[in-house]
């Protein structure tokens, strides 16, 4: 068994969506595209996420609308970096760890908050998500590059 190196605990939360946000106007602002994907589960601290091959590139910084799409509330927007990317050689698909760049007070207490209200033990969901999508990757259907 691995040891875990993760210093925050992670949970999922069903139908937690990631939107990639493109930069305008030199950076001062930002739009949303149609780059969005599943995240598998979601920390204090970050997100681990599938995506498409060739989706993310380690140590790119994006801009992200986390939100769960039946949700009412707003999405939270917050700035990540890519920690690492696994690809599968046999599906469509790979895994990639996003580390949220210097969340203030304000944001971390909206993503504790929706974890708080959405969110269940990782431990006990991500194996059953990973081994469906494994079977069948059809389950990622707005999956977008």
């Amino acid at each position: 068994m691995s040891k875990e190196r993760r210093s925050q605990k992670r949970y999922v939360i069903a139908g937690l969506r990631a939107r990639v946000r493109e930069k305008t106007l030199f950076g001062l602002s930002s739009k949303p595209t149609a780059r969005e994907y599943p995240v598998l589960d979601i920390s204090e601290g970050g997100i681990q996420c599938a995506i498409g091959k060739g989706a993310l590139n380690l140590q790119d910084e994006i801009l992200l609308d986390i939100s769960i799409p039946s949700g009412r509330n707003k999405p939270i927007s917050v700035k990540a970096r890519v920690l690492w990317v696994k690809l599968s050689t046999d599906s469509n698909f790979g895994l990639a760890g996003l580390q949220f760049v210097s969340p203030s007070p304000d944001l971390q207490a909206e993503l504790k908050m929706l974890i708080g209200k959405h969110g269940s033990d990782k431990e006990q969901t991500t194996p059953y998500l990973l081994s469906k999508m494994q079977k069948n990757d059809s389950l990622l259907p707005r999956f977008r590059r």
